[in-house]
């Protein structure tokens, strides 16, 4: 076989790969349109738009799309010094809306500083409300002054998720009606005064999970939080040596089936109603200047937790009950608690506040020590830890598991221990 034929037989097989990329090509274009958005729907917005350049067929297909995402701190490169990244996305952003055609938008997500812009935000956000947004998420940063997003969003009547984060006061409307809400997702907003923040969280009328993320309960002296659907409920504090104000937190879980809680207790959170609860979480991570405030709250937490399935502690805050031995008396019996797991911190076994929730677990089948364990005081002549030893080492305890193990003497001295005594 010749040169000239190896390389004629070369462009031939070159140009059947370029023809069959071409018929596969052709093949996705020839997909419905609901098919090809539902495709489009995956990818960030910039890259949507930029579909239009392919042919004809895709011009219009990014005006339907039902989700649409704008995130200024990665959606544009600098390109010149008269066009700064700000004015590119700001302009991206409005250009899209203003030609997104009128079908619903299912989900919206907006990251962006606020600066001087906060009106032209707020019109891209009615926009959305306009469109019946389905899943709202709004991160908002740069804010000096309280913000205040328009009333129509407050009154959606499609809306069922909101993911809200902004660091600054938010101001709210004395009318908040969110008939289809279903997920709220706070993180670090300054909640105003209490009449404002129980409206909201009173006109969530189908609310089932709650987060409360890094917020400030500053400005509050005492709010509920009570919906007959909600089933989740998370709360993480902000630690804010600042604040001198405590705020009286009453949840009424009717509905609840989890609720987790993580800070140092800047706040007094208090459980009523609960007895529909399966899993529950208390994480203190840092040591409390005053353990026993701590314990007093930790406790008045477990008491509303005796009917829970899963508890998962702080090792802080089991060593805090230890600060207030008077306490040991009002310990609930956990009689259904059958997975029982220590966090954050290895565990001190000989910890009284360990032994006595042990002692009070009559049916724990699983218990697990997700940093390790070790035991303070020990006597290797003297292995009776337990006095009495919890009635469910007995009976129904069939796996201890131990994380971040490393063989130490100690370490095997303890196990022998809980084999012997389990």
């Amino acid at each position: 076989m010749d040169a000239s034929t190896v390389i004629c037989n070369c462009k031939n097989k070159k140009l059947k790969e370029d023809q069959n990329m071409a018929e596969d090509s052709d093949r996705i274009s020839k997909l419905p349109d609901m098919v090809l958005q539902h495709i489009l729907s995956f990818l960030s917005t910039k890259y949507v738009v930029g579909t239009t350049i392919l042919s004809k067929r895709w011009q219009n297909l990014w005006t339907s799309i039902p989700s649409l995402e704008f995130q200024e701190w990665r959606s544009f490169k600098e390109k010149s010094p008269t066009k700064s990244k700000r004015h590119l996305f700001m302009n991206f952003a409005e250009r899209v809306l203003l030609l997104h055609d009128f079908s619903n938008i299912r989900q919206f997500s907006l990251s962006c500083g606020v600066q001087f812009d906060a009106l032209r935000i707020n019109a891209w956000i009615s926009a959305a409300v306009r469109r019946k947004v389905e899943e709202f998420h709004i991160c908002l940063s740069g804010l000096k002054e309280p913000f205040v997003l328009p009333h129509c969003f407050f009154i959606s009547e499609s809306l069922k998720v909101l993911d809200l984060q902004m660091r600054c006061v938010l101001k709210l409307p004395s009318s908040i009606v969110f008939s289809n809400l279903k997920i709220l997702s706070l993180a670090n907003v300054i909640f105003s005064d209490d009449c404002s923040t129980q409206q909201l969280f009173s006109g969530c009328l189908v609310l089932e999970k709650l987060n409360i993320v890094g917020c400030d309960w500053g400005n509050l002296k005492a709010v509920t939080i009570s919906a007959p659907r909600l089933c989740s409920l998370m709360i993480s504090e902000m630690d804010d040596e600042n604040s001198s104000n405590r705020c009286h937190v009453m949840i009424f879980g009717t509905s609840l089936k989890f609720f987790s809680y993580s800070g140092a207790f800047m706040n007094d959170f208090c459980l009523y109603s609960s007895s529909s609860l399966v899993d529950a979480c208390i994480y203190i991570y840092t040591e409390a200047e005053e353990p026993r405030e701590v314990a007093y709250h930790v406790n008045k937490l477990i008491r509303e937790l005796s009917g829970v399935k899963k508890l998962t502690l702080s090792s802080v805050a089991v060593e805090a009950l230890s600060c207030a031995e008077e306490l040991f008396a009002h310990l609930p019996m956990f009689n259904t608690l059958t997975h029982l797991e220590l966090v954050s911190e290895e565990m001190d076994f000989n910890c009284e506040g360990l032994l006595k929730i042990l002692q009070n677990c009559s049916r724990l089948e699983s218990l697990i020590f997700a940093e390790g364990i070790f035991l303070s005081g020990y006597d290797e002549n003297d292995s009776q830890i337990f006095n009495p030893v919890p009635s469910c080492f007995l009976s129904h305890l069939k796996s201890i598991e131990v994380q971040e193990f490393f063989g130490t003497e100690e370490e095997l001295n303890l196990v022998k221990i809980l084999l012997k005594n389990a």
